[in-house]
């Protein structure tokens, strides 16, 4: 599974995970940095979870300070 996290822009701003997981639930958790270590600035981002096969699902995430 490939996570990621994108602006409102679509740019990517940083890339959580690309493994495999066990069925079932799987946490995982962004720090509010891009993949530099930047803090993200306030805002909307999605986070896009797509699968081996290709299926996608996307969240709205909303970074307020």
């Amino acid at each position: 599974m490939q996570v990621a996290v994108y602006g409102a822009d679509g740019r990517r701003v940083r890339d959580l995970t690309n493994a495999q997981f066990p069925a079932g639930e799987t946490q995982l958790f962004w720090d509010v940095t891009d993949d530099l270590g930047r803090a993200a600035t306030p805002g909307a981002y999605f986070l896009e979870a797509r699968t081996a096969d290709g299926t996608a699902r996307t969240a709205k995430l909303i970074v307020a300070r």
